[in-house]
């Protein structure tokens, strides 16, 4: 699924919540590189009239997402939610994950490490147990949960 808004007769892909990507939206323009503060994206128009976003990569470009213009409704999508919410083969059920895009970067917190990015540089910290866990989902997501 790719949100694609049109904001005065120009489209966007909106998917700034798409893991580590883009942090503002991209302009559907297959003839210019845009630069965003996670890198510099291009939208490519493939020989099948679908989108290929590619990311700067050393001197090269490296595949990020690809999409097409064709509307769905959103109960298209059931079986694929299903598949990432309950099966033993999604990563999303293998174990905890929060991520949130920050300001200047970006922080992720799994059952074994937090990673915060800020301005580009990197820091992970291993945690230790399910209490340490806890706390940094307060402490840097504000989530609690209740026991």
């Amino acid at each position: 699924m790719a949100i694609v808004v049109r904001v005065g007769g120009e489209e966007y892909l909106a998917d700034v919540g798409f893991g580590d990507f883009i942090a503002e939206p991209l302009k559907i323009d297959p003839s210019s590189e845009q630069i965003d503060r996670e890198g510099v994206f291009i939208v490519r128009l493939t020989e099948y009239g679908a989108f290929e976003v590619e990311k700067k990569d050393g001197d090269g470009w490296k595949p990020e997402c690809l999409f097409g213009r064709n509307a769905h409704a959103l109960s298209e999508f059931a079986g694929m939610c299903e598949f990432h919410q309950h099966s033993p083969e999604s990563h999303f059920t293998k174990g905890k994950v929060c991520s949130q895009l920050t300001a200047d970067g970006r922080k992720t917190l799994t059952d074994t490490k937090f990673i915060a990015t800020v301005a580009g540089k990197k820091t992970e910290t291993t945690v230790a147990s399910d209490e340490e866990f806890e706390a940094i989902l307060a402490r840097e997501f504000n989530i609690r949960r209740d026991t």
